[in-house]
């Protein structure tokens, strides 16, 4: 979870840096970058803060270090410490904190103070409703009723409003090999485009309906992705298939909108319109919370990989 959240920091701060509307405005122009994105099922929450030069050529490390940053809910006032993570060979600095879980509907408010006196503040409502129910309908690996596509809806009772659901179906899986078993998980897209011998995955990108569709053949496409280019088929196990929605409030709707996704190395477009919502500086602050289950597997489907089901 800390390496997928790291890697989302990276990337985010990198469209930012990258839009030329924002770097190239005078010769070595200061831009301040915060960027957070407040996970409501979580005490651990993390910041990001930058400094963009337009001077492209600059090799000097942008993070900015020592700023006072605080979270603010209701009465409390939480204030994050920094911390440097690695992964993938790519070094960054963060501020987090280990005790901060907002409430659904609660006010949350950011201030980050620099040591020259700059200070950035946003603030975002977490999205909120009493309940979130997926539709139980045809709800199978491979569906059964309609045999072509796998349909996944869902519910909210009293929402909030302007919110926007990113969706995710993932396969879970462990690989044995030398005896030493290991945990893998693949998102399943919603699409493949062909190019020569690879499928480029498509993923799904926020929607404000409640519903997605996966054609049955790109959940098998996906299945058969998992062990591509291994013969051993039995050293694969499926423990189960995780259905979840990502309700995220209005600022990181908007901003998910401006880039389309972000995760989408296909098609996302890093010169589009970036929006921000950070006063004082260049950024975004939002939040979410996740809802999901585990979908059904039929076992015949499975083994017709040769995979095993996990009992």
């Amino acid at each position: 979870m800390i390496r997928n959240i790291f890697i989302l920091l990276v990337v985010i701060c990198s469209l930012f840096a990258c839009n030329e509307d924002i770097v190239y405005r005078a010769p070595f122009e200061e831009e301040f970058i915060l960027y957070s994105i407040i996970n409501a099922d979580s005490n651990l929450q993390f910041v990001m803060l930058k400094k963009s030069f337009s001077d492209k050529n600059s090799n000097e490390n942008n993070y900015i270090k020592d700023a006072s940053i605080s979270l603010i809910s209701d009465n409390l006032i939480e204030e994050l410490k920094d911390t440097t993570i690695n992964s993938n060979d790519i070094e960054a600095d963060l501020y987090y904190t280990k005790n901060f879980k907002p409430g659904l509907g609660s006010k949350i408010k950011i201030r980050a103070e620099l040591k020259n006196g700059k200070i950035l503040t946003s603030s975002i409502i977490i999205p909120k409703f009493t309940s979130f129910l997926i539709d139980q309908f045809n709800l199978i690996i491979p569906p059964v009723i309609e045999p072509t596509f796998l349909h996944i809806s869902w519910t909210l009772r009293n929402p909030s409003s302007k919110l926007a659901f990113l969706p995710r179906l993932t396969i879970n899986y462990k690989i044995k090999k030398n005896n030493i078993e290991t945990k893998h998980s693949y998102e399943i897209p919603s699409e493949y485009i062909k190019q020569g011998n690879e499928n480029i995955p498509i993923y799904p990108t926020a929607i404000r309906g409640q519903g997605v569709v996966y054609p049955e053949r790109t959940i098998e496409t996906a299945f058969e992705e998992i062990s591509k280019g291994d013969t051993d088929k039995s050293s694969y196990t499926i423990e189960y298939v995780d259905f979840e929605v990502f309700i995220m409030e209005e600022n990181l709707t908007n901003y998910s909108a401006s880039i389309q996704s972000f995760k989408n190395s296909y098609s996302v477009k890093i010169y589009e319109p970036l929006i921000s919502n950070i006063s004082n500086g260049l950024g975004v602050f939002g939040g979410y919370v996740t809802r999901g289950e585990k979908v059904p597997l039929d076992s015949g489907f499975v083994l017709s990989f040769g995979y095993n089901l996990e009992k």
